[in-house]
């Protein structure tokens, strides 16, 4: 018997009432892998990458495949207000030791806090190039929030985007969104 296929599909009609469902965003694919975890969150118009075949809603998914989807979406539609149980969420392994560490960092990272490339760098003993390289090819934004590591002026790019343009204007969209709801520490 042959590796189980995964999925892909457009999860952004499903958060319209959430947060997320007013940002500047065309499209949101979450891809879940052969072994029913999230392996890839694409944002925009969704052209990034195709490692499933793209499904139209829940009819054609396994019992198994529409828990993780409901569970992504449950998570992204409480965005940005409870975006810290990550955990609950099967999430593909990293690609290599240094994506796991950035994205053990990315997650430590508080909502509506902020990390420069150099700050991260040095806390993960790198080069702050290598962080930026690493945040690029992070599959899941907003899960493992990229967008919270910046420039040292202005923003940064996004996403493999530069610090201008629509991948720009989204990352600007998520930080002011987390920085409105943010939670004061004690």
């Amino acid at each position: 018997m042959g590796a189980r296929q995964g999925v892909r599909l457009d999860i952004y009609p499903y958060l319209h009432h959430s947060c997320l469902g007013h940002a500047p965003l065309e499209a949101l694919y979450l891809t879940i892998d052969g072994s029913d975890r999230i392996a890839r969150v694409e944002l925009g118009s969704g052209g990034l990458r195709q490692d499933a075949p793209l499904q139209k809603g829940f009819a054609n998914l396994s019992a198994a495949q529409a828990q993780v989807v409901q569970l992504g979406i449950d998570w992204l539609a409480a965005w940005p207000n409870s975006p810290t149980e990550l955990d609950r969420l099967p999430l593909a392994p990293a690609a290599s030791d240094f994506q796991q560490r950035l994205r053990s960092a990315l997650v430590a990272t508080q909502p509506g806090q902020t990390l420069t490339y150099s700050r991260l760098a040095s806390a993960l003993a790198t080069a702050p190039r290598a962080v930026g390289a690493g945040c690029r090819a992070n599959p899941l934004p907003l899960l493992v929030p990229c967008h919270r590591v910046v420039a040292a002026q202005g923003r940064g790019g996004y996403c493999g985007g530069s610090s201008a343009g629509e991948w720009a204007a989204l990352k600007g969209w998520l930080l002011e969104a987390e920085q409105a709801t943010a939670k004061p520490r004690d």
